[in-house]
């Protein structure tokens, strides 16, 4: 993703900043706003010690799988999001998505693969963070199980290139109509 307002790191780091169980956090992406950028930089700076982070800065498309799956939860505290291809590579990578409601993958919690938390209570993502630090591998193995198999559902279902398609076919007959 690019880093920029929109995908709302800062309240992220704000919620992992008052959490008490070590987290290892994984940042990617292209740097889209500079200014905000500086801002997020210096909310790292004050994360306590039990926090890791890793920068990965922005990858080749052919790095993001792997680097996903190298941690065990996706979050991601939109502020909107049209589609959330990312969210798709998470789930094929095996991550727990901890999303807001901006973005339609609406049914995470249904499907056991995540959870939807608003973005206006850091507490309420900081007690999911912290929650999920204490889950036992064998959850995060059968969650991973579930996040593939419900990427595999998602990757196979042409519903949502049918939409385009007639949406765009009914683009072309208005602009040949007038």
């Amino acid at each position: 993703s690019r880093l920029g307002p929109k995908k709302n790191l800062l309240f992220l780091l704000e919620a992992l900043r008052r959490t008490r169980a070590p987290i290892h956090l994984g940042i990617a992406g292209r740097i889209a706003d500079a200014a905000y950028w500086r801002r997020c930089e210096r909310a790292l700076a004050g994360l306590p010690a039990h926090l890791r982070v890793t920068l990965h800065g922005a990858l080749h498309p052919d790095q993001v799988a792997g680097v996903l799956a190298r941690y065990d939860v996706f979050a991601l505290p939109t502020l909107d999001e049209n589609y959330g291809y990312v969210v798709l590579e998470a789930l094929a990578a095996g991550c727990r998505l901890l999303l807001s409601p901006h973005t339609p993958w609406t049914d995470v919690e249904r499907a056991g693969v995540g959870r939807i938390l608003e973005v206006d209570d850091p507490a309420r993502w900081r007690a999911e963070l912290e929650a999920l630090a204490e889950w036992p591998d064998a959850d995060f193995e059968r969650s991973r199980g579930l996040a593939v198999d419900y990427a595999r559902r998602q990757l196979a279902n042409d519903e949502p290139l049918r939409q385009v398609q007639r949406l765009l076919a009914e683009a072309v007959a208005r602009s040949h109509a007038g």
